[in-house]
């Protein structure tokens, strides 16, 4: 027992050692847990040990027993439960008729970790003086290794539930691998790809809906891509309302999760249609550059934080797929870097707030509907584009016209045409 650390390892071993020193029948044991005492284990001979007791059906002890030990800290023995006037109107002992019942404290200095409840129908009196004795010694060390192992598991579920709000990436960044670790005012600078991505038209999605409707709904949504981009190697730097805020090593991981949860969002949309709920989609802006990773914030309050050109350029380009339609918008900085390019085409370049010159755009097609016509008419849109970026609009139109002519689904080509128009 000694020598386990994980608690399914111990619930396991001591079942099986406590049945086999006690001749018990059956047995359980009960843990501590929140103030709480909770069913952790139940075994029988020969049977492997359920560590999931609840999806077992009915419980395997008397619960007037129980109770008794947890009060009084004081283990009972009863030759005969049915004949015992203390728990015979129990209504497990009605049902079940137990026999010789062993119900034990598991302690630790003085302080209740568990109980231990084991029977045995074959016979009264079933449970002797030394079997007794054999029982408390291995409930004595059972006691000390289950209080590690407890201990452990909650500092692991600790350590789990930091990571959600500082992710283990970011600490990985920081050159740290611990969140106790990482203190006010560290930084550093990498290259990294910023994607940003948000809900189109969230606003009125969320009117009709009540406060716990639009986080159960945002909630959905955010399960199904968040999975995706931790896939891809990246991880999720913080939830901006219906936005999401992602940071990559790689820029071609960071189109690649992109057109990912595109896909992602297609399929649930099937699933929301069967649930009576409004579809969505989505847009996504990626910009590739260096970024400061580090700690802000003050001695109680601590954030992780990213500063840099590229996260406030890919915002921006993230709000433009709405001006040219697109669900994947990415940079020419983002472009240059791609091993093996996507489906993609070049949709012209803006002058976005707070950047010099223009920034080149271009839209991942690999997603949509209509992808094989707009592959189809790659060449063609892209010559309409440089031709209305070298002020021959009328040759833009006339190649953009074609454009919708192939394909009139494609929103991009009109909204294009729709600013040649004079």
């Amino acid at each position: 027992i000694s020598t386990e650390l994980r608690l399914d390892a111990i619930l396991s071993t001591v079942m099986t050692t406590v049945l086999q020193a006690g001749g018990a029948e059956r047995g359980c044991l009960l843990l501590v847990r929140g103030g709480e005492l909770e069913l952790a284990a139940q075994a029988e001979p020969n049977a492997p040990v359920w560590l999931s007791p609840e999806e077992q059906g009915a419980l395997t002890y008397s619960d007037a027993v129980v109770r008794y030990v947890v009060r009084t800290h004081e283990p009972i023995v009863l030759g005969d439960a049915t004949t015992d006037r203390r728990f015979g109107g129990d209504l497990y002992v009605l049902a079940r008729s137990p026999r010789s019942v062993l119900c034990q404290p598991v302690m630790k200095q003085n302080q209740l970790i568990g109980v231990l409840y084991l029977e045995n129908n074959l016979a009264s009196d079933f449970f002797t003086e030394q079997r007794c004795h054999t029982l408390q010694v291995l409930s004595s060390q059972a006691a000390v290794s289950l209080e590690n192992s407890l201990l452990f598991e909650e500092q692991r579920r600790l350590n789990e539930s930091m990571q959600r709000f500082l992710p283990r990436e970011f600490l990985q960044t920081l050159g740290r691998r611990r969140i106790v670790d990482i203190s006010l005012g560290e930084a550093v600078s990498k290259d990294m790809t910023v994607l940003f991505t948000d809900i189109r038209s969230f606003t009125t999605l969320s009117q009709s809906m009540t406060p716990e409707e639009i986080f159960g709904y945002l909630n959905l949504y955010l399960g199904r891509v968040g999975p995706v981009v931790r896939a891809h190697g990246g991880f999720i730097d913080k939830y901006i309302g219906d936005a999401i805020m992602a940071l990559f090593p790689s820029a071609s991981a960071a189109v690649d999760a992109a057109v990912a949860m595109a896909e992602e969002v297609a399929r649930h949309n099937v699933d929301l249609v069967a649930q009576g709920l409004p579809t969505m989609r989505i847009g996504t802006g990626l910009h590739s550059g260096r970024l400061m990773l580090g700690t802000i914030g003050e001695p109680q309050r601590i954030e992780g934080t990213v500063i840099s050109d590229a996260v406030n350029t890919a915002a921006r380009i993230e709000g433009l797929t709405k001006s040219f339609a697109a669900t994947v918008l990415l940079s020419g900085e983002t472009a240059e870097l791609l091993s093996s390019p996507p489906e993609m085409r070049f949709v012209g370049a803006q002058e976005l707030r707070g950047r010099h010159g223009e920034t080149r755009l271009y839209q991942v097609f690999s997603a949509d509907e209509d992808r094989a016509l707009k592959a189809r008419t790659l060449d063609v849109f892209e010559a309409a584009v440089g031709a209305a970026m070298a002020g021959d609009v009328e040759v833009a139109r006339r190649l953009m016209g074609e454009v919708l002519e192939a394909n009139p689904a494609d929103e991009t080509a009109a909204l294009v045409l729709g600013r040649l128009e004079p």
